[in-house]
């Protein structure tokens, strides 16, 4: 499960909305009203997996990318199987 902190979710929504497609933009703003609302929106969804993971007893790895370093990420999914 690649995750990212709450502090993290909005900056990380702005920057999708910024290099993505205005069909992209659009579909976000589907998620809530305002930029809070949606961040929220996004917040709830991975609790929401996280709590899913959790009740199943699904042996899932969460994996961090605040950072945005993919290559580490991948590597830590390639080590993990």
């Amino acid at each position: 499960l690649l995750t990212i902190s709450p502090e993290n979710i909005g900056s990380r929504i702005r920057g999708s909305i910024q290099h993505r497609s205005d069909s992209w933009l659009k579909y976000v703003q589907t998620k809530g009203g305002t930029h809070a609302e949606i961040v929220e929106y996004y917040h709830e969804q991975q609790g929401d997996y996280r709590k899913v993971i959790a009740e199943n007893g699904l042996g899932v790895k969460e994996i961090n990318i605040d950072d945005m370093d993919f290559d580490r990420a991948l590597s830590e999914i390639i080590e993990s199987l």
